[in-house]
Parts: C-alpha cells; structure tokens; sequence
C-alpha cells in the first residue's frame, strides 16, 4: 500500500494515491478540529475562555489589545509628545543660531577694535619722526 510506495520512492505528485492521500489527511484534520469551532463563535466562544486578547507593542513585549477608544487615546498623547519634541528641537535650533550670531557680532566687534588699535599704532608711529623714542629720552 502506501507506506510501500513511500518506501521505495515510487510515490510522487503524479501518482494518484498520493493525491487520494491528502485528502483524507485533509479530510481527517477538519473533523478533528471540528470541536474547537465552538471557540470561534462571538458569545459563546468568549464566555468559555476568559482569557484577553493581546498583541504586541513597538517594543515586542506581548501586551492587552487596545481598544478601539484606547487606540485613539493613545495616538493623541503621541501626537502631543511629538509636537513638544518638535518645539524643543526648535528652541535648541534657534538658541544655538541665536549663539552663533553673538560669536559672529564679537569675532567683528574684535577685528574692528583690532583694526583701530593698528590704525591708532600706525598713526603713532608716523608722528614719531625716525630715529626718536617714543618715550622722548
């Protein structure tokens, strides 16, 4: 029979038991499964077993199912976090060119007194004929 045909590697998809086979394996595991229906149905099945519905969070972590009302709960305080996150992003951006801008006014606020130093040195040392001190020795 089939276990022969199995054997000796005769049996293959063109054979025809080895269809006939499938359908009763087929056959076999809906009959077998047919108590469990009972689970499936809307009231009874959930007055049988107590147990919650769960589902998996972001993180992986088996957790309850949310409800619907809870669902719509949670993406509010999301979005909420989110448009906080996004302010705080905001103020360091402008914080941090609001710093840029004074290094940037004191760099030229520098060069310029550097540039009236070497102006007012440089006019010194024209009045001071050559050859002399500038400490009038």
């Amino acid at each position: 029979g089939f276990g022969r045909l199995l054997l000796t590697g005769q049996l293959s998809p063109s054979h025809w038991m080895f269809w006939t086979t499938l359908y009763y394996m087929k056959m076999a595991y809906g009959l077998l499964s047919f108590p469990f229906l009972i689970f499936r149905l809307p009231l009874l099945g959930r007055g049988l077993v107590r147990a919650l519905p769960t589902a998996y969070d972001q993180s992986g972590a088996l957790v309850q199912k949310l409800t619907s009302a809870l669902m719509k709960r949670k993406k509010k305080l999301d979005d909420r976090a989110r448009a906080k996150a996004q302010e705080r992003h905001i103020r360091k951006l402008q914080a941090a060119r609001k710093r840029e801008r004074k290094v940037a006014a004191s760099r030229e606020a520098g060069a310029a007194r550097r540039a009236a130093l070497d102006s007012l040195a440089a006019a010194k040392r024209r009045a001071v004929p050559a050859g002399s001190t500038a400490g009038g020795a």
